[in-house]
Protein backbone atom coordinates (compact mmCIF):
# COMPACT_ATOMS: atom_id res chain seq x y z
CA UNK A 1 0.00 0.00 0.00
CA UNK A 2 1.62 3.49 -1.02
CA UNK A 3 2.16 5.58 1.98
CA UNK A 4 1.14 8.29 -0.34
CA UNK A 5 -2.30 9.70 -1.46
CA UNK A 6 -2.73 11.40 -4.54
CA UNK A 7 -6.12 13.91 -5.43
CA UNK A 8 -8.43 11.65 -7.70
CA UNK A 9 -8.23 8.80 -5.61
CA UNK A 10 -10.64 5.96 -5.94
CA UNK A 11 -13.36 6.79 -3.89
CA UNK A 12 -14.31 2.46 -3.34
CA UNK A 13 -10.96 2.33 -1.24
CA UNK A 14 -10.68 3.25 2.31
CA UNK A 15 -12.21 6.06 3.42
CA UNK A 16 -9.04 6.57 5.94
CA UNK A 17 -6.72 6.35 2.77
CA UNK A 18 -8.79 9.24 0.98
CA UNK A 19 -8.78 11.71 3.56
CA UNK A 20 -5.45 13.41 4.71
CA UNK A 21 -3.57 14.02 7.33
CA UNK A 22 -0.22 15.69 6.37
CA UNK A 23 0.23 17.77 3.17
CA UNK A 24 3.39 19.11 1.66
CA UNK A 25 3.69 23.02 2.73
CA UNK A 26 1.52 25.32 1.60
CA UNK A 27 -0.65 22.40 0.53
CA UNK A 28 -0.83 23.85 -3.21
CA UNK A 29 -0.15 20.09 -4.53
CA UNK A 30 -2.38 17.33 -4.75
CA UNK A 31 0.01 15.21 -2.65
CA UNK A 32 -0.62 14.28 0.94
CA UNK A 33 -0.45 11.73 3.32
CA UNK A 34 -3.38 9.83 4.11
CA UNK A 35 -5.17 9.74 7.83
CA UNK A 36 -4.82 6.33 8.56
CA UNK A 37 -1.00 5.93 7.21
CA UNK A 38 -0.51 8.82 9.59
CA UNK A 39 -2.54 7.26 12.43
CA UNK A 40 -0.54 3.85 11.53
CA UNK A 41 3.03 5.96 12.32
CA UNK A 42 2.02 7.33 15.17
CA UNK A 43 0.85 3.86 16.70
CA UNK A 44 4.33 1.96 15.74
CA UNK A 45 6.19 4.58 17.71
CA UNK A 46 3.78 4.28 20.51
CA UNK A 47 4.72 0.36 20.30
CA UNK A 48 8.26 1.04 20.14
CA UNK A 49 8.16 3.30 23.01
CA UNK A 50 6.58 1.15 24.93
CA UNK A 51 8.69 -2.49 24.20
CA UNK A 52 12.13 -0.68 24.17
CA UNK A 53 11.79 2.67 26.40
CA UNK A 54 9.51 2.11 29.20
CA UNK A 55 10.72 0.23 32.48
CA UNK A 56 9.34 -2.78 33.41
CA UNK A 57 8.21 -1.15 36.59
CA UNK A 58 6.51 1.77 34.56
CA UNK A 59 4.52 -0.36 32.20
CA UNK A 60 3.18 -2.03 35.59
CA UNK A 61 2.10 1.09 36.98
CA UNK A 62 0.17 2.09 33.71
CA UNK A 63 -1.25 -1.26 33.26
CA UNK A 64 -2.83 -0.96 37.05
CA UNK A 65 -3.35 2.77 36.38
CA UNK A 66 -5.88 1.97 33.66
CA UNK A 67 -6.91 -1.00 34.76
CA UNK A 68 -7.00 -3.54 31.78
CA UNK A 69 -4.85 -6.30 31.20
CA UNK A 70 -3.30 -5.31 28.12
CA UNK A 71 -2.93 -1.90 28.33
CA UNK A 72 -0.09 -1.65 25.58
CA UNK A 73 -2.79 -2.26 23.00
CA UNK A 74 -5.35 0.18 24.64
CA UNK A 75 -2.17 2.54 24.51
CA UNK A 76 -1.34 2.08 21.08
CA UNK A 77 -4.57 2.64 20.02
CA UNK A 78 -5.53 5.74 21.77
CA UNK A 79 -1.95 7.00 21.15
CA UNK A 80 -2.72 6.29 17.43
CA UNK A 81 -6.25 7.90 17.03
CA UNK A 82 -5.09 10.85 18.18
CA UNK A 83 -5.90 12.86 15.23
CA UNK A 84 -8.81 10.96 14.31
CA UNK A 85 -10.39 14.48 14.70
CA UNK A 86 -8.73 15.54 11.51
CA UNK A 87 -11.57 13.46 9.86
CA UNK A 88 -14.25 16.14 9.90
CA UNK A 89 -15.74 18.75 7.06
CA UNK A 90 -13.64 21.82 9.20
CA UNK A 91 -9.97 20.50 8.74
CA UNK A 92 -10.26 18.35 5.61
CA UNK A 93 -11.13 22.08 3.48
CA UNK A 94 -8.72 23.68 4.63
CA UNK A 95 -6.94 22.28 1.53
CA UNK A 96 -9.63 22.96 -1.18
CA UNK A 97 -7.63 20.89 -3.98
CA UNK A 98 -8.02 17.47 -1.88
CA UNK A 99 -11.70 17.61 -0.80
CA UNK A 100 -13.08 15.94 -2.90
CA UNK A 101 -10.94 12.94 -2.91
CA UNK A 102 -13.46 12.31 -0.07
CA UNK A 103 -16.02 11.62 -1.90
CA UNK A 104 -17.65 13.13 1.87
CA UNK A 105 -20.45 15.92 2.18
CA UNK A 106 -19.60 19.47 2.64
CA UNK A 107 -21.57 22.20 3.30
CA UNK A 108 -20.66 26.43 3.63
CA UNK A 109 -21.68 25.83 6.96
CA UNK A 110 -18.90 23.89 8.11
CA UNK A 111 -17.33 25.38 11.29
CA UNK A 112 -13.46 24.06 12.18
CA UNK A 113 -12.62 23.32 15.60
CA UNK A 114 -9.01 22.06 16.67
CA UNK A 115 -8.94 19.09 15.82
CA UNK A 116 -7.39 17.54 18.81
CA UNK A 117 -10.47 18.68 20.77
CA UNK A 118 -12.95 16.91 18.02
CA UNK A 119 -10.63 14.21 18.47
CA UNK A 120 -11.42 14.00 22.42
CA UNK A 121 -15.31 14.02 21.53
CA UNK A 122 -14.88 11.28 19.04
CA UNK A 123 -12.80 8.75 21.26
CA UNK A 124 -14.73 9.50 24.53
CA UNK A 125 -18.02 8.79 22.31
CA UNK A 126 -16.12 5.72 20.68
CA UNK A 127 -15.64 4.71 24.03
CA UNK A 128 -18.10 4.61 26.00
CA UNK A 129 -18.76 7.72 27.60
CA UNK A 130 -17.41 6.91 30.97
CA UNK A 131 -15.14 9.20 32.75
CA UNK A 132 -11.77 7.21 32.38
CA UNK A 133 -12.44 7.58 28.13
CA UNK A 134 -13.17 11.07 28.81
CA UNK A 135 -9.95 11.62 30.49
CA UNK A 136 -8.07 9.04 27.98
CA UNK A 137 -9.92 11.23 25.06
CA UNK A 138 -8.89 14.43 26.77
CA UNK A 139 -5.35 13.12 27.07
CA UNK A 140 -5.01 12.01 23.47
CA UNK A 141 -6.66 15.63 22.27
CA UNK A 142 -4.28 17.41 24.12
CA UNK A 143 -1.27 16.53 21.85
CA UNK A 144 -1.09 19.84 20.58
CA UNK A 145 -0.46 20.78 24.23
CA UNK A 146 -3.95 22.43 25.20
CA UNK A 147 -6.33 20.12 26.82
CA UNK A 148 -9.54 20.80 26.13
CA UNK A 149 -12.20 21.35 28.65
CA UNK A 150 -15.65 19.84 28.91
CA UNK A 151 -16.75 23.28 27.53
CA UNK A 152 -14.71 22.62 24.62
CA UNK A 153 -16.46 19.40 24.06
CA UNK A 154 -20.05 20.53 22.91
CA UNK A 155 -19.43 20.55 19.30
CA UNK A 156 -21.98 20.32 17.03
CA UNK A 157 -22.92 18.53 13.80
CA UNK A 158 -21.28 22.33 11.88
CA UNK A 159 -18.22 21.20 13.41
CA UNK A 160 -18.48 17.04 13.01
CA UNK A 161 -20.08 16.60 9.85
CA UNK A 162 -23.37 14.61 9.34
CA UNK A 163 -23.93 11.17 9.61
CA UNK A 164 -22.09 10.16 6.40
CA UNK A 165 -18.81 11.60 8.62
CA UNK A 166 -19.70 9.76 11.79
CA UNK A 167 -19.91 6.38 9.65
CA UNK A 168 -16.59 7.20 8.07
CA UNK A 169 -14.72 8.15 11.56
CA UNK A 170 -16.27 4.61 12.74
CA UNK A 171 -14.82 3.01 9.44
CA UNK A 172 -11.18 4.45 10.59
CA UNK A 173 -11.35 3.69 13.84
CA UNK A 174 -12.58 0.00 13.02
CA UNK A 175 -9.42 -0.40 10.38
CA UNK A 176 -7.21 1.10 12.41
CA UNK A 177 -7.92 -0.95 15.35
CA UNK A 178 -7.58 -3.94 13.15
CA UNK A 179 -4.36 -3.29 12.11
CA UNK A 180 -2.93 -2.60 15.66
CA UNK A 181 -4.39 -5.63 16.77
CA UNK A 182 -6.82 -3.30 19.15
CA UNK A 183 -10.43 -5.23 20.09
CA UNK A 184 -12.40 -1.73 19.84
CA UNK A 185 -14.69 -3.72 22.41
CA UNK A 186 -12.20 -3.00 24.99
CA UNK A 187 -12.67 0.26 24.46
CA UNK A 188 -16.13 0.01 25.93
CA UNK A 189 -16.04 -2.27 29.02
CA UNK A 190 -16.28 -0.56 32.20
CA UNK A 191 -12.82 0.45 33.71
CA UNK A 192 -12.42 1.33 37.77
CA UNK A 193 -11.57 5.20 38.05
CA UNK A 194 -8.13 5.78 37.53
CA UNK A 195 -6.89 7.44 40.88
CA UNK A 196 -3.21 7.50 40.24
CA UNK A 197 -2.44 11.35 38.78
CA UNK A 198 0.89 10.31 37.19
CA UNK A 199 -0.55 8.78 34.10
CA UNK A 200 -1.59 12.19 32.62
CA UNK A 201 1.76 13.69 32.52
CA UNK A 202 2.94 10.21 31.47
CA UNK A 203 0.65 9.43 28.53
CA UNK A 204 0.64 13.10 27.49
CA UNK A 205 4.10 12.90 26.85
Amino acid sequence: MSLNGKAGTDRRGSIGLRLWAKTGQGGDDCSYHPLLCHMLDVAAVAGLVWDHHLTPELRKRLKCALGVEDARSLLVFLTGAHDIGKACPGFQKKIPNLCECSGLPFSDNDKECPHGFASAFVLTEASGRCSVSALLGQIAGGHHGVFPRSGDLQIGRDSLGNKDWQTARREILSEFAGVVGFDLKQATQPKAGISDPFIVPTLAG
